[in-house]
């Protein structure tokens, strides 16, 4: 069951520092998008869909951070995602395929 199923709106906390936040550590984005491995088992088609969604979401994730937690900006990060977050898929791909 859903939190709108019950009645309630989800709820973000969330900080609103105007000071700059810390990258993410390079090896912990390494670790994520680029250091792992697939399960044997996995046709090749549906190994390239995970490569490729991973390739995508560091994607988006580095423009992330180059655009609002490096800079603090904790409000618009968080309309960011929650419009990301409304997006169909197809309107997700085009975005980040947008970002180059």
């Amino acid at each position: 069951m859903t939190l709108s199923a019950l009645g309630e709106e989800p709820r973000v906390l969330a900080t609103t520092s105007v000071e700059a936040m810390p990258p993410a550590p390079e090896a912990l984005q390494h670790r994520i998008f680029t250091s792992y491995s697939l399960a044997e088992n996995l046709q090749s088609e549906q190994a390239e869909r995970y490569v490729t969604a991973s390739k995508l979401a560091h994607r988006f994730c580095r423009m992330l951070e180059e655009t609002f937690i490096q800079h603090g900006y904790v409000e618009q990060l968080m309309r960011a995602l929650r419009s990301f977050y409304r997006k169909t898929q197809v309107e997700r791909l085009q975005l980040i395929g947008a970002l180059g």
